[in-house]
């Protein structure tokens, strides 16, 4: 079964209206990027009710990294400059995973980049957009 989109999603929990949904699909064809940014910069939708509804399209848990403390071993297995520019942060590393808070946790390439950067097993999880540059900065 196909994995409904995050507008169908919205537009079901009557968070957001037809002419919201529109004009952030407007914004996103001008400007590009994860149309999630979109809700939350209209101001259609807070940025948590944007991540617990990812959360539940793609089954992924949520992190708050704004609210925990993050070891600086873990933070060195990832150069700052990556992070700045893939919008990830490592924020945990029991054996042999790293668990990473991620704007975008569909993107494949920045996950397979981190296996391959830090031998080991990537374990995404959600994080809202200005939590993590929050966090990184």
């Amino acid at each position: 079964m196909a994995r409904k989109r995050l507008g169908e999603m919205l537009l079901e929990a009557r968070l957001i209206n037809e002419d919201g949904l529109r004009a952030a699909l407007s914004e996103q064809k001008r400007w590009g990027g994860p149309l999630g940014r979109f809700f939350v910069d209209l101001g259609l939708v807070s940025e948590e009710v944007l991540v617990q509804t990812l959360s539940r399209q793609l089954t992924l848990p949520i992190v708050d990294v704004t609210s925990i403390n993050i070891h600086p071993s873990v933070l060195a297995l990832v150069p700052a400059q990556f992070c700045h520019t893939t919008g990830v942060l490592p924020f945990s590393q029991p054996m042999k995973f790293l668990d990473v808070a991620m704007i975008d946790a569909t993107n494949q390439s920045t996950i397979d980049a981190l296996q391959v950067m830090t031998k080991l097993n990537v374990r995404p999880h959600l994080c809202g957009p200005r939590a993590l540059e929050k966090a990184i900065g």
